[in-house]
């Protein structure tokens, strides 16, 4: 099964100022930040590699009740997840699952990700956030 790194998400408080760090390492190709209303963030992406397709995806909490809220109020800002982009969602779901691994959050549509990069909406989703456990 085809399995490639899509982008590397970081919550931070700020997405203007956590942004000057890449700028100042020469990481300046960035989106816009999107607003995402179903995951309570705003969220903006960085191109990482020459190839453009990785990205890190900076991540700002919308509110209080914002999942990313209380991670960033535990534990500060950093790495929050990575995303894989799969040929099948529901494949290698049900092969995680086999394995023994448990899903903690189901996939959902992700708005930031789509309108920083299908602005014609005519593309689905590939990319959908997985938070998983092993249960051993």
């Amino acid at each position: 099964m085809k399995l490639r790194l899509n982008h590397v998400g970081l919550v931070v408080s700020n997405i203007s100022k956590f942004a000057e760090l890449f700028r100042a390492l020469g990481l300046d190709d960035m989106t816009e930040p999107q607003p995402d209303p179903i995951q309570m963030v705003t969220a903006s992406f960085i191109t990482a590699e020459p190839n453009k397709e990785v990205h890190i995806e900076l991540l700002e909490p919308t509110s209080e009740n914002s999942p990313i809220a209380g991670f960033l109020q535990k534990k500060g800002e950093g790495l929050h997840h990575l995303c894989f982009e799969v040929e099948s969602i529901d494949e290698i779901s049900k092969s995680l699952l086999e394995k023994g691994f448990q899903m903690v959050s189901p996939p959902v549509k992700c708005v930031g990700y789509d309108s920083s990069f299908w602005d014609d909406g005519t593309r689905e989703t590939k990319i959908s956030f997985f938070a998983w456990k092993n249960t051993d």
